[in-house]
């Protein structure tokens, strides 16, 4: 059987086209069982899309039996054609047949096995950015097969259709934001020390249900977020670092502040 987990916030007109077409798309074209999960943020904190994702695999991977697998599915993207990819992936193996080259983003299909293999996703990205380009990190440290055989690229696709307008432009200004210069810290502290993935992610997810509602065509599961959100206090410091590089003043080099900067944000 597929489940199908789906992290959602404010996002009504993408959720009601998401969950309809793809019912459809699946009852139509998969030869399994299926069963679609939005995992609905509550409005208390910042969006975080990695222990949303955890929270959702966690719910749903109480008890499933063996054979069973997981597509984690953005609810801005549809299935247009039928070369849209939904097939069980074979052990240690990742099917991503669209979204980034540079991370496992958009569409993945995973067993249970290798998501509790690489402990999810990390909970330290909050806001935009980085959580799904940190999870190819944890990927290819534990060796695990990406198979892209079908692969198409965001925004390029025939197979898949986007319900947003958004382009690469999209993706440079976001990036430019503070919170996610933030989470490319973060980001990059994993690319040096990939073996701290372990100590992080679906261990340290911490969420409370505080509604379950059964629809026509999902269940939807609304969740708060426990975990404490650090990067504010990390946002502060890059802006005091950006400053410094303006100013152009003091006798230390910037890359030395910014060395600091990852050095505070990995002892945390």
């Amino acid at each position: 059987m597929l489940h199908i987990i789906v992290p959602y916030r404010n996002r009504e007109r993408q959720k009601k086209i998401l969950t309809e077409t793809l019912h459809k798309f699946l009852t139509e074209n998969l030869n399994d069982s299926f069963h679609i999960y939005v995992i609905e943020q509550n409005e208390e904190k910042d969006f975080n899309k990695g222990c949303i994702l955890n929270a959702g695999f966690m719910e749903v991977n109480k008890d499933l039996p063996k054979g069973d697998y997981f597509c984690l599915h953005d609810v801005d993207v549809v299935p247009k054609t039928t070369e849209a990819n939904y097939n069980k992936p074979p052990k240690d193996c990742i099917i991503h047949p669209y979204g980034h080259w540079h991370c496992l983003s958009n569409i993945i299909v995973i067993n249970p096995e290798t998501y509790l293999k690489l402990n999810g996703f990390s909970t330290k990205f909050w806001k935009w950015g980085y959580e799904d380009t940190e999870f190819l990190i944890r990927a290819n440290y534990h060796k695990i097969k990406l198979m892209r055989e079908n692969f198409t690229e965001r925004f390029r696709s025939k197979i898949y259709k986007e319900l947003d307008k958004q382009n690469h432009g999209d993706m440079t200004r976001k990036s430019k934001e503070l919170s996610a210069q933030v989470n490319k810290i973060h980001f990059d502290n994993s690319t040096i020390h990939p073996e701290q993935t372990k100590k992080e992610g679906l261990n340290t997810t911490k969420y409370t249900v505080l509604e379950k509602t059964e629809h026509e065509f999902y269940t939807n599961i609304l969740i708060r977020i426990e975990n404490e959100n650090k990067n504010y206090q990390y946002m502060k410091h890059v802006a005091d670092y950006h400053k410094y590089l303006i100013s152009g003043m003091g006798k230390r080099k910037p890359f030395a502040i910014l060395s600091d900067l990852k050095n505070l944000f990995r002892r945390n």
